[in-house]
């Protein structure tokens, strides 16, 4: 996993831009990135970011996890 936070000086104020990048199984690469003025809150939204992208992965993955494995097991016919 690779993490960057680097601030960033703007003509409206000073602001940090936080970059998460992180390889996973397969050659893929989930990243996510943002722009705040408060270090911690931005490290806070990043976080959310990439556990939502790394739930997404999982759910793709893991086959017994998949949507509507449940229909083909029980499917009545």
């Amino acid at each position: 996993m690779k993490v960057i936070v680097a601030e960033v000086d703007r003509s409206h104020g000073n602001k940090y831009e936080i970059s998460v990048a992180m390889e996973v199984p397969g050659g893929k690469v989930i990243a996510a990135r943002d722009e705040c003025s408060n270090v911690f809150a931005g490290i806070d939204i990043v976080e959310a970011k990439m556990v939502a992208q790394v739930r997404k992965f999982k759910l793709e993955a893991t086959p017994h996890l998949r949507k509507n494995m449940f229909r083909k097991i029980f499917k009545k016919g």
